[in-house]
Order: C-alpha cells, then structure tokens, then sequence
C-alpha cells in the first residue's frame, strides 16, 4: 500500500489508502465521515467504527478495555511436596486395591475349579482338562456341550457328538468366574433342562 500524489495516474480513490482515507489530495487527514478512516476515527457521532468497538456512545475520549490477566496463585515449595506426597500415596493405595481384587479374582477361579470338578465323572474331567468343555446328557436323552464362558457356550450335538444346534442361557451377569457359570448351566440340563430351554435363545447350526 502507498500514498499516491494528486498527479498520478492513480488519481481516483480506487487505491488502498485513499479509499481508507478518502483523501484525495494525498494526506492523512479524514476529510469526511464516509470514509473509512473517518468511520473508524471520527467522535462527531455515535455511529462510528471506534464508538462500537469501544462500545462508548458518550465521550469523544476513548479507550481499548482490555480483561486482567487470570493470575495463578504461587505455590510454595512446601506445598509443591505436599501435592506430590499424596499423589504418591493416593497412586499406591490404588495399585494395593488392584492386586488386592486380583488376588480375590485368583482364589475364587481356584475354588470354582475345585467345585465344578467335584460334579464331574471321569470322562467329563478328562474333556474338560484337555478342550475345557464338557457333555452334558439330559433326562430327556439330549446331549449338550458346555465350553468355558459366560454366554452362547453351549451347544446341543447329535449321536456323533456334531453340534446341531446354538443354546444361549446363562447365569445373571455378576463377578463370578466363568466356571461357576458351567457348573450352573450343567446342574440346570441335568435337573431342569425345560426351565432352562424356555429361557434359551437358540437357533439351528447349518453344516
């Protein structure tokens, strides 16, 4: 952006500065309001660019409001120790709650192995050391495979043992480990196999 003199070719307001200016005789002056340094500069009336920007309707006088600074409180060093002091200690009761709960989860597993191979004959004991999955026969002659897990675990097999049809039924979500939920699902086939495929979901396996 320049200033251009009268006698250029450049004469007319088309240039940044005099259209800024409105000023054709090439100073800095702001000869009419309807310029837009006038606009901007101008204190004669309330409609000026500054007024609106100073939000200032009643005085020629203005000036930029700016916001204080947000001022952070100075910690002392005593208290910088303190913070880390307790985060230390809030972190390691944190991490002693873990192992504790990971501890409970470990005993409970070991007891719900215990209980499910106590219901188990020998051949169910061999599957379910060697697939994790045993057969279950009902009173009523069917036969069903429970593996290990929470949902969608058991299926019901023909005479070959090929599963032929999906079973999801299984023990109200809580924590418990997934073997007490076979114990549940075998004891519930064996004793009350209506109850439990009236709760079932089920749907056919096509080969």
């Amino acid at each position: 952006m320049y200033v251009t003199t009268a006698t250029s070719t450049n004469a007319t307001n088309t240039t940044v500065w005099k259209y800024w200016s409105n000023d054709t005789s090439a100073t800095t002056t702001a000869t009419t309001q309807a310029s837009t340094w006038g606009q901007w500069a101008s204190g004669t009336t309330e409609t000026t660019v500054w007024r609106t920007w100073t939000n200032d309707t009643t005085s020629g006088t203005y000036e930029i409001v700016t916001q204080p600074r947000l001022q952070v409180p100075t910690r002392t060093p005593e208290q910088v120790s303190a913070q880390l002091d307790a985060e230390r200690q809030a972190r390691t009761v944190a991490d002693q709650q873990w192992k504790d709960h990971q501890a409970k989860q470990q005993a409970a597993k070991a007891k719900a192995e215990r209980l499910l191979g106590a219901h188990l004959n020998a051949e169910q004991a061999q599957a379910w050391k060697e697939n994790r999955a045993i057969f279950v026969t009902a009173k009523s002659g069917r036969r069903f495979k429970i593996k290990e897990g929470r949902a969608g675990n058991i299926e019901e097999v023909n005479a070959e043992g090929t599963p032929i049809r999906h079973h999801c039924v299984h023990v109200a979500p809580g924590d418990i480990p997934d073997v007490d939920n076979v114990l549940a699902q075998k004891l519930a086939l064996e004793y009350n196999e209506e109850m439990i495929m009236r709760l079932s979901i089920s749907r056919e396996i096509r080969a």
